[in-house]
């Protein structure tokens, strides 16, 4: 039969070492002795200035400021960084591509672009030739946004009539703790309508959903405006005669004007009358009255458009509500 020993070598510094292993047995022989061998070498030692990076709040699709995790080589030997994998919302940038010289150091810029708000984590994974390779540092941070929906329990209107309202329910609500006010637009109304959006701005609250109403206010048909006629005749004629008289005695009654002057206020008279009575040259036919047809039947989309800025930064949602006015 037989047994195994198993040996370890544990060097305390660097060059070669020796030693033997002694075993006493009930052999004839009695003392065995092994000799052992090895050689100490200088190891790199990986140590990160920090295991993990939190970011403070942050705007939804920008990017914050950087922070900057060290990582210095405390062995004997170079520390050979062969991939450094993030992962997340998160970017990094490092010096970390050549080797790191004993007692040195390199450095890992991590910036964050949230995408969604909330809470978001990441994992940074650093592999190299140090002992306990990989390495790993953990990243957090938060993501500032805004929602835009349907109101809890609305349902939209589906068409409306010419000369009515529909009115749509919505609300906003703060995501990662932001803060401030979101103003509206909406897009997309027919003529003859009007889309408003109240309040706008409206103010994002911590404690629930901020309501925003939504009403598109059409026109109805009708018609406008009046059709004058002149007199027909034979009353166009007589009325014509009598101005024509009425205006003759007045001449006649100024005795001091000459018989010449009297006879041309006659005739600028009588040309006046006949030119309005004849609608001023034209063809004397009716008038069409203009007409207002309302807001044009068919189907539409109505595009509100909430907006939040802060400084330059600016986060948009928009919802779009279909309607059909009948």
């Amino acid at each position: 039969a037989n047994c195994t020993l198993q040996i370890s070598f544990n060097p305390s510094g660097v060059g070669g070492w020796n030693g033997a292993l002694k075993i006493i047995a009930s052999d004839f022989q009695q003392t065995h002795f092994i000799s052992l061998f090895g050689t100490g070498v200088s190891l790199p030692a990986a140590s990160l200035s920090a295991k993990s990076l939190s970011f403070p709040a942050q705007l939804v699709s920008y990017t914050s400021a950087a922070q900057t995790i060290n990582v210095s080589n405390s062995g004997g030997a170079s520390l050979q960084i062969n991939s450094i994998n993030i992962s997340g919302p998160f970017a990094q940038t490092n010096t970390c591509a050549t080797a790191v010289a004993v007692n040195s150091s390199c450095s890992i810029s991590v910036t964050f672009t949230p995408t969604a708000g909330g809470p978001q984590t990441g994992t940074i994974v650093i592999t190299d030739n140090a002992n306990y390779s990989p390495q790993s540092i953990a990243l957090s941070g938060t993501g500032q946004d805004f929602s835009l929906a349907g109101a809890a329990g609305s349902s939209f209107p589906t068409s409306v009539t010419q000369g009515h309202s529909a009115v749509f329910n919505l609300s906003i609500a703060p995501m990662g703790g932001l803060t401030g006010s979101v103003s509206f637009t909406c897009n997309g109304a027919p003529s003859e309508a009007t889309c408003t959006v109240s309040p706008s701005p409206a103010v994002l609250s911590a404690s629930g959903p901020t309501p925003v109403t939504v009403t598109l206010t059409t026109t109805a048909s009708s018609n406008i405006g009046f059709n004058p006629q002149s007199p027909s005749p034979p009353w166009r004629w007589f009325l014509l005669l009598t101005l024509l008289m009425a205006a003759g005695a007045a001449a006649v009654s100024l005795k001091r004007w000459p018989w010449r002057e009297a006879a041309l206020l006659l005739a600028a008279t009588l040309a006046l009358l006949i030119l309005v009575s004849c609608g001023g040259g034209g063809g004397g036919g009716p008038v069409t009255p203009p007409s207002n047809t309302g807001t044009p039947k068919g189907a539409y989309t109505l595009t509100v458009i909430g907006t939040f800025t802060s400084g330059t930064s600016i986060v948009q949602h928009q919802m779009s509500l279909p309607l059909t006015v009948d």
